[in-house]
């Protein structure tokens, strides 16, 4: 029967920034059998902790830019969720935003605001919510009639009339604000082959887009 190893090892993290000349200490204490103590000081240059942390700070600030070209008028970019609270963060979107008269709010216990908006909007009525925004385009394949400049591999004749088949109809596009009582109705000639498709990119999945 093999044995449990009886090794432990304690951390403890003392940060002191994420610049080019400075590090994160990890002060490692490890223990072998209860008997046996080493220390250790593990140090880990700051411009390595950036190429850690930058990917998905840099994903965090496109998210941010994507939001300013939809809605310009923002005056106040409020920070939540357990990473909100990093230094690095924080002085990322600063400099990012540094030459506009933006407000950059960090409110107390951002880390659990999250859980408390979702605990809050299940105790109040659903209705507060005015519109969804959708994360996927939704459409259906259909034909319709040949234009000049459709691919000629997709051209259709059928009872006299040409058509152009395997055309992307979109319902709902990826991004676009949906109010919660809105119906999406397009009226088509249903075939037995017909698909309901979605794409995560807003465009259509190997389909012309129906226009």
């Amino acid at each position: 029967m093999k044995k449990r190893s009886n090794c432990q090892a304690h951390l403890r993290c003392s940060e002191k920034g994420l610049k080019d000349e400075e590090a994160l200490c990890l002060d490692a204490t490890f223990s072998w059998r209860g008997q046996h103590q080493y220390y250790y000081q593990i140090s880990i240059p700051g411009v390595d902790l950036k190429r850690i942390f930058d990917a998905v700070v840099d994903e965090i600030l496109e998210v941010n830019r994507e939001q300013q070209k939809r809605v310009p008028e923002i005056d106040a970019i409020m920070m939540v969720g357990g990473f909100s609270s990093s230094p690095y963060l924080k002085g990322r979107i600063k400099e990012e935003f540094k030459h506009t008269e933006k407000h950059i709010v960090n409110p107390i216990e951002a880390g659990s605001a999250v859980c408390h908006g979702a605990l809050a909007f299940g105790a109040v009525d659903a209705e507060v919510m005015l519109s969804r925004n959708s994360k996927k385009t939704y459409g259906i394949c259909v034909s319709r009639g040949f234009r000049m400049g459709d691919p000629q591999e997709y051209l259709l004749e059928e009872g006299g009339q040409s058509y152009c088949k395997n055309v992307f109809g979109v319902f709902v596009k990826k991004g676009e604000d949906v109010p919660v009582d809105r119906q999406a109705k397009h009226v088509f000639e249903v075939e037995p082959h017909s698909k309901i498709f979605f794409t995560h990119d807003g465009k259509g999945w190997g389909l012309r887009t129906l226009e």
